[in-house]
């Protein structure tokens, strides 16, 4: 089982815009970092992550660790970014003016969307994408 928060766009006319965001470690988010970002439009932690891992990288060489250390911290930050991903996601869905309706959870995406849909059946949903 998979749980999911509903996110509805305020600003569709025909109907809602829902996006669902699971909950969780976001694998994609750790594998590919500032990619995954960028495809869902996380520019600014997209950014940021960029830019700390550079720091991180320049620190570490003027410390002098060796390249398993290095590894090892890019991918303990790459972990956490993984681990918050989902969460600047909704952030981000909030600042484009979407609001959270609820928490659903099915098998798969598709499921938890009919679930979703049939907690509020006078809803017609337009699915946009997201992680």
């Amino acid at each position: 089982m998979a749980i999911y928060t509903v996110h509805e766009s305020a600003a569709s006319a025909e109907g809602a815009d829902l996006v669902l965001v699971r909950e969780g470690f976001a694998w994609p988010a750790f594998l590919l970092t500032v990619l995954w970002a960028l495809w869902y439009g996380l520019w600014r932690p997209a950014l940021g992550y960029g830019l700390v891992a550079l720091a991180l990288y320049g620190v570490a060489v003027w410390l002098g660790l060796d390249p398993v250390a290095i590894a090892a911290l890019a991918y303990g930050y790459a972990a956490i970014f993984g681990s918050g991903a989902n969460d600047m996601m909704r952030r981000e869905l909030e600042r484009r003016g979407y609001r959270e309706l609820g928490v659903v959870w099915g098998e798969s995406r598709e499921g938890a969307l009919q679930r979703s849909l049939a907690l509020a059946p006078t809803r017609r949903a337009r699915v946009a994408g997201a992680p």
